[in-house]
Parts: C-alpha cells; structure tokens; sequence
C-alpha cells in the first residue's frame, strides 16, 4: 500500500493520489509519525462484521509469507512502536441510517522507517497465514474470555449497546463488534470450532482480498508541523 507520486491537491490538509485519499495533519511528535490506513467495508454484512471483529486480533499474531510469527513480532519490535488492527466507523454529518466501517491499521514510527511500517502493514494484511487453525483456537479462546471478563464488568454497557442498536446503523454496528452479538458469536465458534473455522476463514480470505486496495484506502498521517 504505498502513496503514488505527484498527489493532488483537495485542501491544505487532504490530497488524493490516483485512488488513495491522503490526511496530512501537523502536531509536535518529536519526529515520530502515527500512521493509519483505513479500508472501507463496504460489501460486508453486519453478520460478516461480527466475525470479521475476531480478525483484529489474529492479525500481526500469525505467521505470513515472509516471516514466522515469532520474526513478525521482532520485526514489529525492531521498527514500530506500536501496531494494531481494528474496525472503525465513520459517519456524515452524525447520520443516522448510514455509516462506513473500516478495517484499521495503526502505527507509530520513526519519520525515516515509514516505508518499513507500510511494507509491514501490507505483508500482515495481504499474506497472513488464517490456516493456523491451533495459534487461531489459542487466540480465540483468550478473546472470548477477555470479552467475558469485560461483560460481567460492565454488563450495563452490553445493554446500552444492544438497545442503542435499534436507533442508528453505527449503533448497530458498534453492537455487532463489541456487543453481546460479539460474544455470542466467540463462544459459538469456540464451542463448534472444527465444524465451523474453515468458513470463518475463507470469510477473512475474502474479505481481505476485496478491501485492502488503493481504491477503497484513506491514509492519515500526524507528523511534525
């Protein structure tokens, strides 16, 4: 994923690269870069969100086409400070029937290692190995309980999730990746995790495939003003 030559120019902060939309903005990071790479979602159904929530925390934890996980981690290590995936949402104008979920990808990184930090974020999101299936149940059956954890500790939260999910499609959204949707869903696939992981997989093989592109790629930069 990387930033064609000779952008044009939108406004003082915004500048678009054949299809990738690039958001420069300047702050005092004392030469570190936070870099975010947003792929919108949108041919993913909610139930397909649900699932597609467990992968954030599978991918930069599984092995790709160039490393081991175990070379993964070093290199993150050795040229990031810090690395995480997630699903976003972006509304117009706080609208009410519409949002755009978006797979995310953080970083931050010294200004002269950015290339590195694309090259890594495009190796995890495009060759990542999902056929590991032992590394995915470990890493499953940790999500669940954290996620159990977390709803006994703020079940009142859960229930706020789960009645706002009437009211807006982010609501709903929001429910369906970190609501009791969500957990339900980890405890199914934990339970019925032979009979049900290779179609969880070929989802995030497809879902990979058709999101993380140039064309549906915003990519947001804060550096030194």
């Amino acid at each position: 994923v990387g930033i064609v030559d000779r952008p044009k120019v939108i406004n003082p902060d915004s500048m678009k690269a054949g299809d990738v939309i690039l958001l420069r903005h300047k702050a005092d990071c004392n030469g570190i870069v936070y870099l975010s790479a947003y792929f919108r979602l949108t041919d993913v159904s909610l139930e397909e969100l649900t699932r597609l929530s467990l992968a954030t925390s599978l991918l930069g934890k599984l092995p790709t086409a160039n490393h081991s996980a175990s070379e993964l981690q070093n290199e993150t290590k050795t040229w990031l400070g810090d690395l995480s995936f997630s699903i976003d949402l972006f509304s117009k104008n706080k609208a009410r029937k519409t949002c755009t979920p978006m797979l995310a990808a953080r970083c931050s990184v010294l200004q002269e290692n950015i290339g590195k930090a694309e090259q890594l974020i495009h190796e995890i999101l495009t060759t990542t190995d999902l056929h590991q299936n032992d590394r995915i149940r470990e890493i499953l059956l940790q999500t669940e309980m954290e996620a159990q954890q977390r709803g006994m500790m703020g079940g009142h939260m859960l229930a706020f999730k789960s009645a706002g999910a009437h009211f807006s499609a982010a609501a709903a959204v929001q429910e369906a990746i970190y609501g009791i949707t969500y957990i339900q869903f980890l405890h199914d696939l934990s339970k019925n995790f032979d009979a049900k992981i290779e179609d969880f997989n070929a989802l995030l093989q497809r879902v990979l495939k058709n999101a993380v592109c140039q064309k549906k790629l915003t990519l947001s930069l804060t550096e030194d003003g």
